[in-house]
């Protein structure tokens, strides 16, 4: 049997067709926005712009050497998106449903997500991280701060698909036991 509702990681939809948009406090009990097709779409665009942003202006600038102008263009970008989702958040309603724990959210997230998303991720990660370390001309060079940092966030991104992986299996053996 199928909850009745359905969670995208930004919009739940509840049982009764109302669409949540969830942002604000990090805490438990922060509450959520009411939003329509037409919020939902700018909502999404929004994220859209920032994420090629990042990928076709801050990510070039920065291989490239251009470390500064990166950080400009991230910090713009940010700005841009901070004015532009506050003046969009501030014209919907209030909804009344608290929104759920981080766990809850993980496992609905992973149930709606593909395994094609989430198996590639577990091999590509570690992949693309060994390969880019050892294209490296003179590894020495680099901070072991940097190194670190870039092996702390690989870890956290795989151990989210690993959760992922394990709410998605989760969810098809408890389906299967009905």
């Amino acid at each position: 049997m199928r909850s009745g509702f359905t969670y995208t990681g930004l919009f739940e939809t509840k049982e009764d067709g109302t669409t949540i948009y969830y942002y604000g406090r990090r805490d438990g009990h922060a509450l959520g926005y009411h939003v329509d097709e037409a919020a939902m779409r700018s909502i999404r665009r929004l994220y859209a712009e920032l994420f090629a942003a990042s990928v076709f202006g801050i990510s070039p600038a920065f291989t490239a050497g251009y470390r500064w102008t990166a950080l400009l263009l991230a910090a713009v970008a940010a700005a841009f998106f901070y004015v532009r989702h506050d003046r969009l958040i501030k014209t919907l309603p209030v909804s009344l449903y608290p929104r759920p724990p981080f766990r809850k959210r993980v496992m609905l997230i992973g149930r709606s997500m593909s395994y094609a998303l989430i198996v590639p991720n577990i091999f590509l990660l570690p992949a693309v991280a060994a390969l880019a370390f050892s294209k490296l001309d003179g590894a020495s060079r680099l901070s072991p701060a940097l190194i670190w940092s870039v092996v702390i966030v690989a870890f956290a991104a795989w151990a989210v698909n690993f959760a992922f992986l394990f709410a998605k299996i989760k969810a098809r053996v408890s389906r299967r036991g009905r």
